[in-house]
């Protein structure tokens, strides 16, 4: 099964297919498009994409509040909050044309990414990009953050179709 995972963002997204029809997830293609261009990749109509079976959109979240003794302006509170939204509405274009392209779709939290690929909910980015080096065939050597995320989303979204 062909999964296409996607890491929403408010300017730009990331995509990335991943074939996890054998016993290890294999990478497929990847990449980074600006957010209002997402429904290009939800329907197939990136260049180097193969037509997939499932996708799995990462679920946008609300941020945590600050630590002990750190504040947050009424400003910084605005941006947040103003990014959350612009994110929320990639992320439900992302998921209704997917929708209508492929079999199946889910949402999967950052949580249950890092808790599933790394046993831990608050595993970070690093924790994040070692367990992906250990499972997937064919990674690429060089990846982003956003990429990394999508590939993982993507991962964990097959195991939540296969349910």
């Amino acid at each position: 099964m062909i999964i296409l995972g996607i890491d929403p963002g408010p300017t730009r997204s990331a995509w990335a297919q991943v074939d996890c029809s054998g016993r290890r997830p294999r990478y497929l293609a990847s990449g980074m498009t600006p957010s209002q261009h997402i429904c290009l990749v939800c329907a197939g109509q990136v260049d180097g994409m193969v037509s997939f079976d499932a996708c799995a959109v990462e679920k946008p979240v609300r941020p945590r509040p600050p630590g002990k003794g750190k504040a947050r302006t009424p400003q910084a509170w605005a941006a947040i909050a103003g990014d959350l939204i612009d994110t929320g509405i990639v992320a439900g274009e992302a998921f209704g044309i997917a929708g209508e392209h492929c079999a199946y779709i889910c949402y999967v939290t950052v949580a249950e990414v890092r808790r599933s690929l790394c046993g831990n909910a608050n595993a970070g980015d690093a924790d994040v990009k070692a367990a992906l080096q250990l499972i997937v065939d064919g990674l690429p050597r060089r990846t982003n953050n956003h990429v990394r995320d999508a590939i993982a989303v993507a991962i964990v979204g097959a195991r939540v179709v296969g349910k």
